[in-house]
């Protein structure tokens, strides 16, 4: 486990596919005046293995309009998503809010008003 990050504090989780997409997060809402405090980066965490290939996962907190969000992208070549959500379960808050779609994300921002 990555003894650097509080992954029990976060607020909500957004699946992303690149830092582009996380890029573009960033970019939309603090064109609209939400303050985003970036997370500089951390270790890949190896999360389980199939028939011994890793299955890898990049997890960044950013705080945006003081909500924690985890960003959690899928680095390795193989990808388990079921893994992944299982992992989410198990290091996050139960009931965290998790989002598939980066959009979905800025509109939940857009709809609650927090800046």
């Amino acid at each position: 486990m990555c003894v650097d990050k509080d992954f029990s504090s976060v607020d909500v989780v957004v699946l992303i596919n690149s830092s582009y997409e996380s890029l573009g997060i960033y970019q939309e809402l603090t064109e609209k005046g939400y303050k985003y405090v970036q997370d500089m980066g951390g270790p890949l965490l190896t999360i389980g293995y199939i028939d011994n290939r890793p299955i890898c996962i990049a997890p960044l907190i950013h705080e945006i309009g003081g909500a924690k969000v985890l960003h959690l992208e899928a680095t390795s070549e193989l990808v388990d998503w079921k893994l992944i959500d299982k992992w989410i379960k198990e290091h996050t808050p139960a009931g965290t809010e998790v989002y598939n779609n980066p959009t979905n994300l800025i509109i939940n921002f857009y709809h609650y008003g927090v800046k």
